[in-house]
């Protein structure tokens, strides 16, 4: 009798032991965390993903409404010119710009005036965007006319719309670049003697670097 309550009791303690041994382990094994050999506040990151440095704006709703732009090229050869643009919302801005025109080497001076809408497919001043406006241009030119044998000084004026297509890249800090090319129309180009030689489609383009506020 004894030993067959020893020999149950053994039953009862190797099926225990397997069961135990078949079931999961409850044990957590918690790992170190990594070591930050850097603040937080010395990396370019939000809400604690780490982003290129720079390069936030390009996930933020909210930016900088305001730009004044010019082209350093242009005020090199000649070509004197600023540019002011707004944000209307996150697609749409209105920019308008004053360029003063007196080309090194020659006696052609003259002013632009522009006025344009551009749209933009990803947001306002990121990525792709066309641009519709209208341009205004008067030219003071001193040239020699063959009928009256004199040299004679003229200034036309021409007025049309014009439609670029560019691209925009913006930063944190503020500074931004954008460059366009595209076709205007001079409407009233035909008509006036001195662009008989013009052709009444022009192109037209520009690459301004600017800051945002």
């Amino acid at each position: 009798m004894p030993s067959r309550i020893a020999f149950a009791t053994l039953t009862v303690l190797v099926l225990a032991a397997g069961t135990a041994a078949g079931q999961p382990s409850t044990t957590t094994t918690v790992l170190p965390p990594p070591p930050q050999n850097y603040d937080w506040k010395e990396l370019s990151h939000i809400n604690g993903q780490l982003v290129p440095v720079g390069t936030k704006v390009e996930y933020l709703l909210h930016y900088k409404k305001t730009i004044i732009s010019a082209n350093p090229i242009g005020w090199i050869v000649g070509l004197y010119g600023v540019s002011v643009s707004h944000a209307l919302n996150d697609n749409l801005a209105v920019r308008a710009d004053v360029n003063y025109y007196k080309p090194v080497g020659t006696q052609t001076d003259g002013y632009e005036v522009g006025l344009s809408l551009p749209i933009y497919f990803r947001r306002t001043y990121l990525g792709a965007f066309v641009e519709p406006g209208v341009i205004l241009r008067q030219w003071n030119d001193t040239y020699y006319d063959d009928t009256s044998a004199r040299e004679v000084s003229a200034s036309p004026a021409t007025i049309g719309p014009q439609c670029l297509i560019g691209w925009h890249w913006s930063w944190d800090s503020g500074f931004n670049l954008a460059i366009a090319a595209g076709v205007g129309r001079n409407l009233n180009a035909s008509g006036n003697d001195h662009y008989d030689g013009e052709a009444e489609i022009f192109g037209n383009g520009y690459m301004r670097i600017g800051y945002a506020f």
